[in-house]
């Protein structure tokens, strides 16, 4: 159990990246640092250990990104999601340890920059890093499309993966899939200065 139990703890870690680069597209349209999208990542992390020791069956990236997913809408008030605080996940992130299965040296930082993360499709991260008006017309779409383009454009899920990881059906993800790929072109289209001056960085509510 103890050798299951570190396995699952590296097969975390090395996913940690990718799970980061997500949470900060998501909340902030770009991978650059943003701690609370941090935050999100740590508590996904550790809620993916505490599941995925009792259930090796389960794909480990589909549960990981699951659950950050989930956090996500908590946080974004989402219906029908449960609502917490930042300051709660904060301090649920603060009593990890390493007994818990994942390290205090493996969670995200919330310094650097995401340009070494892996397995990101090339062409839309390196977009990410460079274009503001592409973040501003990413963080433009409703929340349930910017998870569904993320997963399958940013990180090459396919649309069976994408479904489960959001919990909904393939034609739903279809659908908001194809919103989202409407809308982008338009939002960078009308994408002026004004529109980003007015943009905060963030669909959470931060709670100091």
């Amino acid at each position: 159990m103890e050798r299951k139990k570190v396995n699952l703890r590296e097969d975390l870690n090395l996913l940690a990246p990718r799970l980061r680069r997500y949470a900060r597209a998501l909340v902030a349209g770009h991978p650059g640092p943003n701690e609370t999208a941090d935050v999100l990542v740590s508590v996904a992390l550790r809620r993916a250990f505490e599941t995925g020791a009792v259930s090796p069956a389960l794909e480990l990236d589909i549960l990981a990104f699951g659950f950050l997913a989930e956090i996500s809408r908590e946080q974004s008030g989402a219906p029908g999601a449960r609502t917490s605080s930042l300051g709660s996940l904060q301090g649920a992130m603060l009593g990890l340890s390493v007994g818990d299965g994942v390290s205090r040296n493996a969670l995200p930082k919330t310094g650097g920059s995401c340009a070494t993360d892996l397995h990101a499709p090339e062409k839309l991260a390196s977009a990410l890093e460079s274009n503001d008006s592409l973040c501003s017309a990413l963080c433009a779409l409703k929340l349930e499309e910017r998870e569904a383009l993320l997963l399958v454009d940013l990180e090459s899920f396919s649309y069976a993966q994408a479904a489960r990881i959001l919990k909904i059906s393939r034609p739903i993800l279809v659908a908001r899939l194809s919103r989202a790929r409407e809308k982008l072109p338009k939002y960078l289209k009308d994408g002026s200065s004004s529109r980003r001056s007015k943009w905060r960085p963030s669909h959470l509510r931060v709670v100091k």
